[in-house]
């Protein structure tokens, strides 16, 4: 398993992870940027970044950009076996230096007020 950037070959795969993801959290499976992950983190200012193991996607994060220098964290998932595994703390810092990479000087979070484990997650790396 690996981070990489988002491929357009992985859209079904991705697709299926969302709802997948959005069915665990007891969300609307109809889901925003489905069709068109490209559009929805607004490529090429934003970005996915997927973990794909044996070509299954079990893990994503994106930034879609807001302005120039400020993104929002989108889409910071894992499946539930990664979870507990140190994934989503690798997940989260090539996240943020891609961010950098790119220019943005300021990441907003984009976090489920009922997503406790996330805030935590989040908070425990620095975010407020």
């Amino acid at each position: 398993m690996k981070i990489e950037k988002y491929q357009p070959s992985q859209q079904k795969s991705l697709a299926d992870f969302w709802r997948a993801i959005y069915k665990e959290m007891g969300w609307n499976v109809t889901i925003d940027g489905i069709d068109d992950p490209q559009e929805f983190f607004h490529f090429p200012e934003g970005f996915l970044l997927t973990i794909d193991k044996d070509n299954v996607v079990v893990g994503c994060s994106g930034v879609k950009s807001s302005d120039k220098e400020v993104g929002i964290i989108k889409r910071f998932y894992l499946a539930p076996e990664l979870r507990g595994t140190g994934m989503s703390a690798q997940l989260l810092e090539a996240t943020v230096n891609e961010a950098v990479n790119r220019g943005f000087t300021k990441l907003v979070l984009d976090v489920y007020y009922k997503n406790l484990r996330a805030i935590r997650f989040y908070e425990k790396h620095g975010f407020t």
